[in-house]
């Protein structure tokens, strides 16, 4: 395999033109070396610093708390161009990056794919980050339908009203299920559903 190629910034292409085309190798190893070496400053200084940054960044982020959401608004374009040019350059790392992030984030994952289904179907509402969270203290970690333990074979986040029968995505209209129970109900109407059980019984 054929070594990395840098990516070099306005002014080191600069630099790199005004250089005889003999010494371009080794003003390009010299400029590695410095990156490398700043790199290492950088993350130096980060871990003598780390509680002194996140305080800095919190403080930044609640006194701006509308500026990312304008900013990514305004550049739509240019994100996702950033995007396709990572995508483009290291496609498994890309993917990679991706599937540790679902496995460390079980519950976002769940919130950001019915927010999704949401926003899809026109059905209205959010759900709240920690939604998960405080569903599984509110329900001591039981299945709302069944009141077996989720904690053995995880669980689904369910609507108690479907999506599909005009049911808001909210945090009102959601519940933990076991798998089992939440692949059962489908998309049927809750008290058609809880009559059915009954049935059966």
């Amino acid at each position: 395999m054929g070594r990395k190629k840098i990516i070099l910034t306005a002014r080191e292409r600069k630099v790199i033109e005004k250089v005889r085309p003999y010494k371009r190798a080794t003003v390009l190893g010299a400029l590695r070396g410095r990156r490398k070496k700043l790199r290492a400053q950088k993350h130096e200084w980060y871990l003598a610093n780390r509680e002194r940054t996140r305080e800095r960044d919190k403080k930044w982020r609640e006194s701006h708390k509308d500026y990312n959401k304008k900013w990514r608004l305004e550049n739509k374009e240019r994100i996702k161009s950033y995007a396709d040019r990572q995508k483009a350059r290291d496609p498994e790392k890309l993917r990679e990056n991706d599937r540790r992030w679902r496995e460390n984030n079980p519950d976002k994952v769940k919130i950001r794919w019915n927010n999704y289904r949401g926003r899809k179907l026109g059905n209205g509402g959010k759900l709240s980050k920690d939604i998960c969270k405080r569903l599984r203290i509110s329900q001591k970690n039981k299945c709302a339908i069944c009141g077996r333990s989720i904690l053995t074979k995880g669980y689904h986040l369910d609507h108690i009203i479907p999506l599909f029968l005009g049911g808001e995505n909210g945090d009102a209209n959601v519940q933990l299920t076991c798998p089992s129970c939440n692949l059962s109900k489908g998309k049927k109407d809750p008290k058609l559903f809880i009559w059915h059980n009954k049935k059966l019984k």
